[in-house]
């Protein structure tokens, strides 16, 4: 077990993380998606967007740090659209679901970076494991702090 600090620690990381949930439609994987989502994080710290307008808007403000965007294609047009403002997506650390194992589709989901992606006929198992372990183990930074300004590692 972890001393009593490293605890405390991982319940407020856990506490303080941010979820934008992008699910454009109302399909049952979409519920099931939340369902999953709420067992991993407080419902106060999920965001549901439901259309690319206002996810993006939301993408462009300040976010807390370690925010996770779960994405939700349901279709080549959410993809698309996404793909549009894939440029955004480097604020948050992204979950992409994709919308089917098309060669064009997942060439398309890869550009758009994600930490995790998967396709609408996942594993729930896959999506709540990477939740949890995203909630629960300090991230890797790809950036280091020189005392002076902070700057990206190679």
């Amino acid at each position: 077990m972890y001393p009593a600090s490293v605890e405390s620690f991982f319940k407020l990381k856990e506490q303080s993380m941010d979820i934008l949930y992008f699910n454009p439609g109302k399909e049952k994987i979409g519920n099931d998606l939340l369902g999953i989502l709420e067992s991993h994080i407080t419902a106060k710290n999920i965001r549901i967007y439901r259309d690319m307008y206002s996810f993006s808007r939301k993408l462009i403000e300040p976010q807390k740090e370690n925010a996770i965007a779960v994405i939700l294609t349901a279709d080549e047009e959410d993809l698309m659209k996404l793909y549009a403002v894939k440029h955004l997506l480097y604020k948050a650390i992204t979950i992409l679901i994709l919308p089917d194992r098309e060669r064009d589709t997942i060439a398309i989901g890869f550009r758009c970076k994600p930490y995790f992606m998967t396709f609408v006929d996942y594993d729930p198992d896959e999506i709540g494991h990477v939740i949890r372990t995203l909630t629960t183990q300090p991230l890797q930074s790809d950036t280091y702090n020189t005392g002076e300004e902070q700057r990206f590692a190679a």
